[in-house]
């Protein structure tokens, strides 16, 4: 079975479906492939330059003209696997590069980066969980229901990066809910970067496929000034995406 045209000549979900990690071998996916899987799966928008049409707004305030729930495309475990195998490959590279041993944990957000990293983890067969938002700041995560050992090597992986700034709060609410100091890999995992940040604490971030997408404050906003709403893509996927 040819891998590339299996995907990218893929018309459905149903077609998708039928895909399986263990069909690539040691193929690399492409972000075109990316690209097409989360369009069909309903996971990517990109705003038309209409200024009738509505455009997002980030959970951090900025407005973006163009989103991916990639979470919508993870929802399918063979999909969520694919991703996994795809980036524990890139991650096996890099560790073989820099003579790195794997991972002990892998570990994800609350709650979108929490179903990738599980199968990341498959990958080490190693320990997983992932942190949970704080109930009166999202913005915050929280690490509570273990504890990682001195000697233990943690990855976390994320599904998407746009500011970096989950990425950040996953590690600092890891080490202020353990008791010892916690000893992560010297990158991070995920399988869309779409950030101009391309490290997170001088680490580099490894990726399938990375997407330009503008994005700007609220002042600064064309749309806004042309009178396009804000919407968050949480929200009002549908009334983002089919205006």
């Amino acid at each position: 079975m040819n891998h590339r045209t299996t995907i990218l000549d893929a018309q459905s979900i149903a077609d998708l479906r039928e895909l399986s990690y263990v069909n690539f071998g040691d193929h690399d996916i492409s972000p075109e492939e990316v690209r097409h899987i989360l369009e069909l799966c309903d996971a990517a928008w990109t705003h038309s330059g209409d200024p009738k049409h509505p455009h997002a707004v980030l959970r951090s305030g900025q407005c973006s003209t163009g989103f991916f729930d990639v979470l919508r495309a993870l929802r399918f475990t063979n999909l969520c696997r694919l991703f996994a195998h795809q980036l524990a490959r890139k991650a096996n590279r890099f560790m073989a590069q820099h003579g790195l041993q794997p991972p002990d944990w892998v570990v994800g957000s609350d709650h979108a980066g929490a179903a990738l990293s599980h199968s990341v983890a498959e990958f080490y067969g190693c320990e997983h969980d992932f942190t949970r938002k704080h109930p009166e700041d999202p913005k915050q995560q929280l690490w509570e229901r273990f504890q990682i050992g001195p000697t233990q090597r943690v990855l976390n992986v994320e599904e998407l990066v746009t500011t970096t700034g989950t990425v950040k709060a996953v590690r600092k609410g890891i080490r202020d809910g353990n008791l010892t100091e916690v000893m992560f890999m010297p990158f991070a995992l995920t399988a869309v970067h779409r950030s101009d940040e391309e490290t997170v604490e001088d680490h580099p971030i490894l990726f399938l496929a990375h997407f330009d997408v503008k994005t700007c404050d609220q002042a600064e906003c064309e749309l806004c000034a042309a009178g396009s709403k804000r919407l968050s893509p949480k929200t009002h996927w549908l009334e983002l995406t089919q205006p």
